[in-house]
C-alpha cells in the first residue's frame, strides 16, 4: 500500500491510502503516523477511496492509533470507502469506534462541528 499526505488543515491530517492495508505494511504506516501524532496532529482522516482491502493487522493499527489520538482529544476517521472495504468496516465494527464518512468533505465537517461544540 502506498500512503501519502494529502493535506494538513489545522490539526486535521488527511492521508490517502492507495492499495491494501495488511500485515506487511500496517506497522510501517503506524510508525509513520505516530511521528505525525507526536508533531501535534489531533485528528486523522484516512481517505479510503483507493483502498482495495484491509486486513486484521490494518484494523489493529487504526484502532491503536485511534486510542493514541483520543488521549489528545482526537480520533481516526475513515472516508470514501468503496468495494469490499465498507463491509469489512461494518463486520469489524470499526464504525462504532472510528468516525466513518461518505467522503472527506463530510468528515471535515463533522470534525469542525465537534470542535465547535
Amino acid at each position: 500500500m502506498d500512503t501519502y499526505l494529502d493535506e494538513i488543515d489545522d490539526q486535521i491530517l488527511v492521508l490517502v491510502a492507495d492499495g491494501g492495508l495488511d500485515a506487511r505494511n500496517a506497522r510501517e504506516l503506524g510508525n509513520k503516523l505516530e511521528t505525525l501524532v507526536d508533531s501535534g496532529v489531533r485528528d486523522l482522516i484516512v481517505d479510503c477511496s483507493k483502498l482495495s482491502f484491509i486486513s486484521s493487522a490494518g484494523i489493529g493499527t487504526l484502532i491503536a492509533l485511534n486510542r493514541r489520538l483520543k488521549t489528545r482529544g482526537g480520533r481516526v476517521h475513515l472516508a470514501g470507502a468503496t468495494g469490499p472495504v465498507p463491509n469489512v468496516i461494518r463486520l469489524a465494527r470499526l464504525d462504532t469506534v472510528l468516525g466513518v464518512h461518505q467522503d472527506i468533505g463530510r468528515a471535515k465537517h463533522a470534525l469542525r462541528r465537534a470542535a465547535a461544540d
